[in-house]
């Protein structure tokens, strides 16, 4: 287990995972912000990768989070390493499954995640990218005292960068 929240325990994704996973991902108004089109037998594949390879790699990654009182998959949140030519930075990402929205569960895992990105991992900073519709996001930025630093190509789409630093946090 990586951690535990006063709702949630956040831990690694494992393979038998997939299913519970999958009907998150396929859910229309769950992804409304975030697109998704593999199908199960991809899924399949980056979920072992992730597991695999990118938690290995990276020290991070995203993680499962799972309702501490029943053990429920609701979600996942951690850290993705961003790379491109001038950048290295990290990002701080969450999704959580509908039925879910509302309870302040997206702040607390997010909050959970970047205190461990500045006390555990040593990171000066994360960045979260967020479709400018998504106002519940916003306000989860705001709360975990993010900085709007500008618009951002995300992923093929503009999307609001905020910047998280560790001094937020403390």
């Amino acid at each position: 287990m990586l951690m535990t929240t006063e709702n949630l325990i956040i831990e690694d994704f494992k393979i038998k995972d997939l299913d519970d996973l999958y009907k998150i991902y396929t859910d229309v108004e769950t992804m409304k912000y975030i697109p998704y089109t593999k199908s199960k037998k991809d899924e399949l594949f980056a979920l072992a990768n992730h597991i695999k390879i990118y938690y290995a790699e990276h020290g991070f990654g995203l993680w499962a989070i799972r309702m501490k009182e029943t053990n429920e998959l609701i979600g996942r949140c951690g850290l993705l390493s961003l790379k491109s030519d001038n950048l290295k930075e990290v990002e701080l990402a969450y999704l959580i499954k509908k039925e879910y929205w509302g309870n302040g569960f997206a702040s607390e895992a997010s909050a959970a995640i970047s205190e461990y990105a500045f006390e555990k991992l040593k990171m000066e900073k994360v960045l979260m990218f967020i479709d400018a519709e998504n106002k519940a996001s916003i306000r989860v930025a705001e709360k975990l005292g993010a900085t709007y630093k500008g618009l951002e190509n995300y992923k093929g789409k503009v999307a609001l960068m905020f910047e998280i630093k560790k001094t937020c946090q403390n």
